[in-house]
């Protein structure tokens, strides 16, 4: 009895190791842009292999990647590519609503609040009602990127319920970089650009170009622009790492804010960006950008997603959409 009783003990003993072991890879998908500014700190001050050492746990190799679009990004996690992907809250709502009963895909935390412009260099288009039929706009992933379903929800506001789609066939899916030069050097590509900083900025210093519309005007307010999400399995079979990742994030928001200047040369490092620091410096000092992992305004989106039959059904609250790490915090 003694032995069975040792070799039970010792059974339930190897059970608990293997229930606690982690992933010790960790494969991150992510866009380019300052949006992105958190991840590029937890990248060059390697902010989530810290966190997972204090943990108890062996320190992680990292993987790092850039992909462009919400539509790549998603595809990186639903292949297995990815274990956590860094991309716009509105893709995440998408595959959010399509995965409930399989990948069970949700998000960890935002990545920040930060406005959008849709830009032109064609003076007559002052707002999105005077686009004529000619005209094309870029955005990142025509019908899933954030910044096609801001035009979407702008539209619905300028032409009247049930006109959302009403500029979907103008979209054109083009990275940010292509899309910037395409406006700057008036190549007749497009007529219109919907960016992110710093392209955006970097277009605006040519007095050509000027703002049609920023999404915070459309939601009324700042809103999360990216989220950094993941799938159920990974989120669940590693427990200590998804709340190191966590804690890691909430780190590097601190960082963002009590050193404006040190992060900006972090995104310059990390990116391999030809940028001024100082430029840099600049964007992620305007108060209009806020650097937290607290969503903001993302019920929003999933209504009107849920109302225009984009996703099958709204989450009732904006908890739903995360994982428990975040839901403690003051979001919307």
């Amino acid at each position: 009895m003694r032995w069975a009783r040792a070799a039970l003990g010792l059974v339930a003993a190897l059970s608990v190791g293997v229930a606690r072991a982690e992933t010790r890879e960790i494969h991150i998908a992510m866009q380019p842009g300052i949006g992105q500014l958190p991840m590029s700190v937890l990248h060059a001050d390697e902010l989530i292999e810290a966190a997972v050492e204090r943990r108890g746990l062996p320190r992680p190799t990292i993987e790092w990647s850039e992909l462009a679009g919400g539509a790549a990004l998603n595809e990186a996690l639903i292949s297995g590519r990815a274990d956590l992907v860094a991309a716009g809250i509105t893709p995440m709502i998408q595959l959010w609503s399509r995965s409930r009963r399989s990948l069970g895909v949700r998000g960890i935390a935002a990545l920040g609040s930060m406005p959008m412009y849709l830009l032109s260099a064609d003076p007559r288009i002052v707002t999105i009602r005077d686009f004529g039929p000619t005209d094309r706009i870029a955005v990142p992933a025509v019908g899933v990127s954030i910044h096609a379903i801001v035009l979407e929800m702008a539209a619905e506001q300028s032409f009247g319920d049930g006109k959302w789609s009403a500029l979907n066939d103008q979209t054109v899916g083009m990275n940010f970089a292509d899309a910037s030069i395409a406006l700057m050097t008036r190549s007749g590509i497009v007529t219109a650009a919907f960016s992110v900083s710093p392209f955006q900025e970097q277009q605006l210093e040519d007095p050509h170009i000027h703002r049609v519309l920023s999404s915070y005007d459309v939601l009324g307010g700042p809103h999360t622009q990216a989220v950094l999400y993941a799938a159920a399995k990974f989120h669940d079979d590693n427990p200590e790492t998804s709340a190191a990742v966590f804690e890691a994030l909430d780190q590097a928001m601190r960082v963002i804010r009590a050193d404006p200047k040190a992060a900006a040369g972090l995104y310059v490092k990390i990116e391999e960006s030809p940028l001024d620091p100082a430029f840099v410096e600049g964007i992620v000092r305007d108060p209009d950008h806020v650097f937290t992992i607290v969503p903001q305004n993302v019920q929003k989106f999933a209504d009107f997603l849920y109302r225009t039959g984009q996703i099958k059904a709204p989450p009732k609250f904006w908890t739903d959409l995360f994982f428990g790490e975040v839901s403690g915090r003051s979001g919307s």
